[in-house]
């Protein structure tokens, strides 16, 4: 079994400087980790969970009507997802499937304000789930 840890840190700072108006900015300062579990149940199988966090700036609307350009939020997503990868190698096929969820907070959207207008601003909250699942068949060369 093995146990992987880590994460990101990251500073952004957003500028706009509208004409005939004041210079705005905003700083964003986010700590993103990331676990995931490996177990290897046989040679060339194994099993895993993961868990991670990331982080999208926020920033100013450049479509806003007005001379001040209103500020969005930092997008923030939690991400689980938990699979299974292996070969067979007596058949040249490797295989992986996934299953995963994600958990978005402040979501950056696109808003149709009037004909032609458009804002940027951040939904409540959304989700995302799924399978993915790949299969590789060809020549295997050492295991690799």
């Amino acid at each position: 079994m093995v146990f992987y840890i880590g994460g990101r840190i990251e500073q952004d700072r957003i500028e706009i400087k509208p004409q005939g108006s004041s210079t705005q900015s905003q700083r964003w300062h986010q700590f993103s980790p990331k676990a995931s579990l490996q177990y290897q149940w046989m040679p060339e199988q194994n099993v895993y969970l993961s868990y991670a966090e990331g982080f999208r700036a926020g920033g100013f609307n450049p479509f806003s009507p007005t001379v001040n350009y209103p500020a969005y939020a930092p997008e923030k997503v939690r991400s689980y997802e938990s699979g299974i990868k292996g070969l067979i190698k007596t058949l040249n096929l490797r295989y992986s499937v996934a299953a995963y969820y994600m958990q978005i907070n402040d979501m950056q959207v696109q808003q149709f304000v009037g004909p032609g207008v458009t804002s940027i601003t951040n939904a409540a909250t959304a989700h995302s789930s799924g399978i993915e699942a790949s299969l590789i068949i060809g020549l295997i060369h050492n295991g690799v």
